[in-house]
């Protein structure tokens, strides 16, 4: 028993001699893996190799970080001026406005809501419409705290907005458009109305899909139309694009009732940004 523990502190002061001289360091090498300044030293490697090859290597990382910042101060000006853009027509047909930043997405089952950072405090009243940067419609605030707010989006399954299909004019582009409007000057029959409902393409499609029902009026609904909203109703101003009827042509008589497929303009899901919007008073709706 005595010999056993003679050898185990002779081990134990073996240890700490070779750790004294460098044999067995206490913290692995400051360089990464195993040709460190110290390792260098010890394999014959020049010190002076490696640390230029470290040099080297963070000068690289930090000419990646500077063109990575650099593309996303210029991302965040295009939207800037984009904002300014949109907010001055908006204002210009009546409306105040707030842009507020996109906090929270919830998407979980059928729930289609967003969480932005704008409320009481920014001036939110409740039933202010939810803009796009590409001024198509979003959603609607439906609930507002002193400095958030909840938007239902017009994919929730709860979501109605009344809807007209917009007479010949260009369509508006998306926001994964890049370049100009495309124009789409199929001439529309006039009173074509309806609503558009939320919830109809299906859990997980991208982009998820709007359903265009309820329709009256005469003509047919074709593909590539846009759909605006109506005005009907106290709760979204007239003029808002909603989105592009797709799939086949729809005729009065060939549903019943008639209803059409209908992609989002907004890409909802993947908003950042939102203008929350509301008409003042003396508005051109008169509001």
């Amino acid at each position: 028993m005595r010999s056993s523990a003679s050898g185990l502190a002779a081990a134990v002061a073996l240890v700490a001699i070779l750790g004294a001289f460098g044999g067995v360091p206490n913290e692995p090498p400051a360089s990464e893996g195993a040709a460190g300044p110290l390792a260098a030293g010890l394999l014959g490697i020049p010190t002076e190799r490696v640390e230029a090859r470290d040099e080297a290597a963070q000068e690289l990382l930090a000419a990646e970080l500077d063109a990575h910042i650099a593309v996303l101060e210029y991302g965040a000006q295009v939207r800037l001026r984009r904002l300014a853009s949109v907010m001055e027509e908006l204002a210009a047909d009546g409306f105040q406005c707030v842009p507020a930043r996109v906090e929270d997405v919830d998407l979980a089952g059928d729930t289609r809501r967003l969480v932005v950072s704008a409320g009481y405090a920014q001036g939110i009243p409740e039933n202010a419409v939810a803009i796009s940067f590409f001024k198509s419609l979003a959603g609607l605030v439906i609930e507002v705290h002193s400095e958030w707010s909840e938007v239902l989006l017009i994919t929730d399954p709860a979501s109605a907005v009344p809807a007209t299909v917009r007479e010949s004019a260009p369509v508006p582009r998306t926001d994964d458009d890049d370049d100009g409007e495309a124009g789409d000057t199929t001439a529309i029959p006039p009173g074509v109305r309806g609503a558009v409902l939320g919830g109809h393409g299906g859990i997980g499609t991208s982009p998820e899909l709007l359903r265009f029902t309820y329709i009256e009026g005469t003509g047919n609904v074709l593909p590539d139309q846009v759909l605006v909203t109506s005005g009907d109703g106290d709760l979204y101003p007239q003029g808002l694009p909603i989105g592009r009827v797709i799939g086949n042509p729809v005729t009065m008589e060939s549903l019943a009732p008639p209803y059409a497929d209908v992609r989002p303009i907004a890409r909802t899901g993947a908003l950042r940004e939102v203008i929350l919007a509301w008409r003042v008073s003396g508005g051109k709706d008169g509001d």
